[in-house]
């Protein structure tokens, strides 16, 4: 096994978020902030380790529970401490959300190394900070708390929700003009690492040959500790990669969290693209890495949400109180265990997913 993998290797492992084809340049410079200390003025650090894999079809961010459990205590000891905290983390995550919002609004096809690093700035400093603790802090507060907080909490998130979609575009426009200055086709840019561009941007320095970003384009790994990125594998490397992260115990069952409550059997259909709308029929159950706003339309038309990540301020959290439908969150594995035609009861009461018949090969 790859002596940093071996590192790496820990039994608490969660999926933290996980969806289509998320880049390195852009996921590089979000992910490095996880194990920046110290995290912000009030906080020491979110965690301490992080694992970022780009699979080809679908791009999943990983940290250790544990971790996450410390920093979520702390949060809540100064929600205790100050009854305002709330508001202002959300206040935070709004207004950093509306500056980076306004930077993709933009629609300059010329860039300047400048233009980039303030970006990089505005992202790490002024809106990711606070998205975590919104996104985290649900997951620990005592009930009292989150019947009090939820609702201005769960605003803020959805404020907030079209960061991410257009995120993908705005790279892509980097991409495109770091590709015309280099030579190099977009698609590989898009697979440099932030500090890789930054440093051929600014530095003059070459990007990595196209031999290694073809490798990454079919599989890449990031390892962030320590401040940094520890490591980088792709190709060959990143065999026995999956041996580092939790597995499902019972193969016919999934465990998870419930986002809203229902208890309903319906055939799994797993969508990681969700323009597919017309591919799902009314009734199916959908199974994905997690949702965003863009799986609205497939989301109106299935009887039950099972993912592998998100918590309770996720997208799909929020969807299925809106509709009403049972959703099982955070199963981690949905998406490798679970199979197109697996017919399933999605017992949200407990946050099981049991399988009841395995599709025919």
């Amino acid at each position: 096994m790859n002596e940093i993998i071996e590192r790496f290797k820990h039994d608490d492992w969660i999926t933290y978020w996980s969806g289509d084809k998320w880049s390195p340049l852009g996921t590089s410079h979000w992910v490095s902030l996880y194990v920046q200390r110290p995290f912000t003025d009030d906080t020491d650090y979110f965690v301490n380790q992080a694992v970022v894999v780009c699979d080809g079809e679908t791009t999943s961010c990983y940290i250790r529970e544990s971790e996450r459990k410390l920093f979520g205590a702390g949060i809540v000891e100064k929600v205790n401490s100050n009854p305002s905290y709330v508001s202002e983390v959300c206040m935070g995550l709004k207004s950093g959300a509306d500056m980076i919002l306004s930077i993709y609004k933009d629609i300059r096809t010329d860039f300047t190394y400048e233009f980039y690093a303030n970006y990089k700035t505005v992202f790490i400093k002024d809106y990711s900070p606070f998205h975590i603790k919104v996104k985290n802090v649900v997951d620990f507060l005592p009930k009292d708390l989150l019947e009090k907080y939820l609702p201005e909490l769960q605003e803020a998130r959805v404020h907030a929700e079209p960061v991410f979609s257009l995120e993908i575009g705005f790279m892509k426009r980097i991409a495109d003009f770091v590709a015309r200055k280099s030579g190099y086709k977009a698609e590989h840019v898009l697979y440099c690492l932030t500090d890789e561009v930054a440093s051929y941007w600014k530095d003059g320095k070459n990007l990595p040959d196209i031999k290694t970003l073809e490798e990454r384009l079919n599989g890449v790994a990031m390892f962030f500790k320590d401040e940094k990125i520890a490591g980088v594998l792709s190709g060959a490397e990143i065999t026995g990669l999956s041996s580092i992260f939790s597995v499902a115990k019972d193969a016919n069952k999934l465990q998870g969290q419930m986002a809203f409550k229902g208890k309903v059997t319906g055939r799994v259909r797993i969508i990681f693209d969700p323009s597919a709308v017309k591919q799902f029929e009314k009734g199916d159950i959908l199974v994905a890495p997690w949702t965003r706003p863009e799986y609205l339309p497939i989301m109106e038309k299935a009887r039950a949400f099972i993912t592998d990540g998100g918590g309770i301020l996720s997208h799909a959290a929020i969807v299925a109180r809106e509709l009403k439908k049972p959703c099982v969150i955070g199963t981690k594995v949905a998406t490798k265990v679970l199979k197109d035609g697996d017919m399933v009861e999605v017992d949200a009461e407990r946050g099981v997913v049991k399988i009841i018949k395995r599709a025919s090969v």
